[in-house]
């Protein structure tokens, strides 16, 4: 298996050789300013807002962010008349959490993703990274693939069709290529669940983080998402221990 995973990644850095890359406009967003200064007045609204049981209730609710803003409020509301009660939830709830693993997914797109738990050993980790990379790279190819086609509808209207048809020609290579790759990757990972690498634990979920428990033992993570209709597939791969927040942020995989 890992020979076969040699060969795609030498496909894939040849095939990025032979296509190059392209420039991106960085023109300025005329309202970039004013969605800033919204979110940060947002930001604000939210703080001034903030309350001990509404974050209380987010705990009920197993909801993973609710550690976060235990501790925001701790920090911000040094004055508040139920502070004492806010430090003593938040040593009950760190107790707590020792056999717990938090996973936030903050760039979730709002589609379906699903995790998986494996026993942790150097070997499968070193798949799952590799199966988690290859994944990114096809996104780029994708992208690439979308720009050559937004480059070549710019040169049809400037009635040049050589260049039009060069880039048509290789927005086509792109596009035939990372579907192939994407399906080799695919495939690579069901030849994986088949064999012995058998999951402790796996869930297909629709929220923006989840939270387990009875987490005694390190286990290997790895945290799949589709996202337009299987254009991108964002993949991470951690290992990872009750005690643990797993925060998956654009292709960083950050431990806390």
């Amino acid at each position: 298996m890992k020979t076969i995973f040699s060969r795609i990644f030498c496909t894939v850095l040849m095939l990025f050789a032979l296509i190059g890359t392209w420039g991106t406009a960085n023109a300025q967003d005329p309202f970039l300013q004013m969605d800033e200064l919204e979110s940060r007045l947002n930001k604000k609204l939210k703080l001034q807002n903030m309350n001990l049981n509404s974050i209380i209730k987010m705990y009920s609710n197993r909801e993973p962010e609710a550690f976060g803003k235990l501790e925001e409020y701790i920090a911000k509301k040094q004055n508040a008349p139920d502070i004492g009660k806010a430090k003593k939830l938040q040593a009950e709830w760190n107790a707590k959490k020792q056999t717990e693993l938090i996973i936030h997914h903050k760039t979730h797109a709002g589609g379906k993703w699903t995790y998986y738990a494996f026993a942790a050993s150097d070997d499968l980790e070193k798949l799952l990274k590799d199966i988690a990379d290859l994944h990114w790279k096809v996104n780029d190819m994708n992208d690439m693939y979308v720009k050559a086609r937004k480059d070549a509808w710019a040169y049809i209207r400037m009635r040049n069709a050589k260049r039009a048809n060069e880039l048509i020609n290789k927005a086509k290579l792109i596009l035939s290529e990372s579907n192939k790759q994407r399906q080799n990757t695919n495939k690579l990972f069901e030849q994986l669940l088949s064999s012995s690498h058998t999951p402790l634990d796996t869930a297909v979920l629709d929220g923006r983080g989840l939270w387990l428990r009875d987490v005694t033992s390190e286990v290997l993570l790895f945290v799949v998402e589709v996202v337009e209709n299987g254009k991108y597939v964002r993949a991470w791969t951690t290992r990872a221990k009750g005690g643990m927040e797993v925060t998956l942020d654009g292709r960083n995989v950050v431990i806390k």
